[in-house]
């Protein structure tokens, strides 16, 4: 019953951007998605405009349900290379053994720097360059937001092999908190992370990708994932987006999906 109401929840936040992209008098600008992919882009909001993304997420490990609803990112642009990055809470809700944990999770802050576009020759040669910030704030409820600020810088690759096929990657490193409740003990260690995605036109409006993605730190086992999905603009200013995806190994998902939105103005 609740996952039903925020489910329509959801459906109507999709609704109405829709009904206002479409009613409101936006900009010519085409919206700039950094999602549904792991895999942030290089392109940047235009100044003095705003986009937002969010979406909703299941994923399965272990006979353990995980579900996340909003997933939304807001970015404005602050001038011809730069924007801000502000990810505002989603409502958390897993079912573990018989208990139902819910509530809000964190919250984030950051900037996207565009240091260059990618090579106008095709190919491997000169990628495209962006370098992104992300300082994670343990703000969400008790049982669910992290044991301290978590900091992680990404740096951000892109190529076009050809007029519809391209090739996207991010290398991240961030410092993570972990404990030991037996103990009451914290620690930082560092994390590791990567991907690669290709991302294909299918047609002006429909493109698609496949990625693989993962990480690895000092205190847990490494987790690598795979997952394809595909974007739809329905206006240059505003789409929606379909993912699913598969663990590669024990700690990571079993599998997940989930659906989202991105519209600018």
């Amino acid at each position: 019953m609740f996952q039903t109401s925020v489910l329509k929840v959801g459906l109507f936040v999709i609704i109405f951007s829709l009904e206002f992209c479409c009613c409101a008098k936006l900009v010519a600008h085409e919206v700039l998605p950094d999602r549904p992919d792991y895999t942030d882009g290089i392109g940047i909001i235009p100044p003095e405009h705003y986009q937002l993304e969010g979406g909703f997420t299941f994923a399965r490990n272990a006979g353990i349900s995980e579900n996340s609803y909003g997933e939304f990112l807001l970015r404005q642009g602050m001038g011809r290379d730069t924007e801000l990055r502000l990810g505002i809470s989603s409502y958390f809700w897993t079912h573990i053994s018989g208990e139902n944990i819910s509530g809000w999770d964190d919250t984030s802050i950051g900037f996207k720097w565009h240091i260059r576009d990618e090579s106008e020759k095709l190919g491997l040669n000169n990628p495209g360059m962006a370098l992104e910030g992300t300082l994670n704030l343990p703000t969400g409820a008790q049982n669910i937001k992290l044991y301290g600020a978590e900091p992680e810088i990404r740096f951000l690759f892109s190529w076009n092999l050809n007029k519809k096929l391209a090739l996207g990657s991010n290398i991240c490193y961030g410092k993570i908190v972990d404990s030991d409740s037996r103990i009451g003990r914290f620690w930082r260690s560092d994390r590791l992370g990567g991907s690669l995605s290709m991302g294909y036109d299918f047609s002006p409006k429909i493109s698609g990708f496949l990625e693989i993605f993962g990480f690895r730190s000092h205190w847990t086992e490494n987790q690598g994932f795979v997952d394809t999905g595909f974007w739809y603009s329905i206006t240059d200013d505003y789409g929606v987006d379909f993912r699913i995806g598969h663990g590669l190994n024990g700690l990571a998902d079993d599998y997940f999906t989930g659906f989202g939105f991105g519209e600018i103005w």
